[in-house]
């Protein structure tokens, strides 16, 4: 299978979910894994080769991809589906109630949820939400020209002057002291 995909070259997104359709076959343990977080693996392979194309376009010298070692890439994701959040936990499609620690709630739809393993061994989660928010109105009549200066940080058109906060006066001792 690999080597029928590293043959042939560039592959796009829908071949390579073909191939996983095919690899689920001869490997049953991959049943075990959530179908659109394996979906996803594809998507991000087939952007990683679009990617070097692009670049060899662009006159790059590039290669090809290589496989990532098991530590060196610690990351799944869900899409679309397969998660949700009740009562501070987060649930995954065939992994499970996970207890978590929120820094902000959630707002709006929950379209995507990343979750990571750092180098240090502990496990985040980066959750993408939708958001219908009416953007503000830009007024352009009233637009206002910024310069930096020497004497003072900034002037604008209207005529203030922001002070210079003297950012390396004030860090020149802790500076001095590490």
């Amino acid at each position: 299978m690999i080597e029928k995909i590293r043959a042939e070259g560039f592959q796009t997104r829908n071949d390579l979910n073909y191939f996983l359709t095919e690899l689920k076959e001869s490997e049953p343990w991959l049943y075990s894994y959530y179908a659109k977080m394996l979906q996803m693996i594809s998507t991000q392979v087939a952007g990683a080769q679009k990617s070097l194309k692009e670049l060899d376009k662009k006159g790059y010298k590039t290669g090809t991809l290589r496989f990532a070692r098991d530590c060196d890439f610690c990351t799944f994701i869900y899409n679309q589906a397969g998660f949700y959040i009740l009562d501070r936990k987060l649930q995954l499609s065939k992994i499970g109630k996970i207890h978590s620690i929120f820094h902000r709630h959630t707002q709006g739809d929950i379209k995507q949820v990343s979750v990571t393993k750092s180098k240090s061994g502990k496990w985040y989660c980066s959750i993408i939400c939708h958001i219908d928010v009416e953007m503000p109105k830009i007024n352009f009549a009233k637009s206002v020209g910024v310069d930096v200066g020497i004497k003072n940080f900034a002037y604008d058109s209207d005529g203030f002057a922001t002070p210079n906060p003297l950012n390396l006066k004030k860090m020149l001792n802790p500076l001095a002291r590490a």
